[in-house]
């Protein structure tokens, strides 16, 4: 089911440049899981040093998951995929 999410994006992306991560990329790919596929939106920071956009990401989908119903959120850290529940 689409989403309108450009507001949430917006949100996202404000509260990153406003965390000092003010470059990023934000793409647009095809997701597939379990015979299923699907749009989404990829979204890759480099960050060095103790700069860390975890917490931003985690109160926005925390936020935002009554309309993105995910069970969990992944990012890598440290060449390490890291997979946090939400329910």
């Amino acid at each position: 089911m689409p989403l309108d999410m450009d507001g949430p994006i917006e949100e996202l992306t404000a509260s990153l440049e406003d965390g000092g991560f003010v470059s990023f990329y934000v793409t647009k790919v095809e997701g597939h899981y379990k015979t299923r596929k699907y749009d989404e939106l990829l979204i890759t920071i480099f960050a060095d040093g103790d700069d860390s956009p975890v917490e931003i990401f985690r109160h926005w989908f925390l936020k935002n998951n009554g309309a993105l119903c995910q069970e969990a959120f992944a990012y890598e850290l440290n060449s390490r995929m890291i997979v946090e529940s939400l329910k």
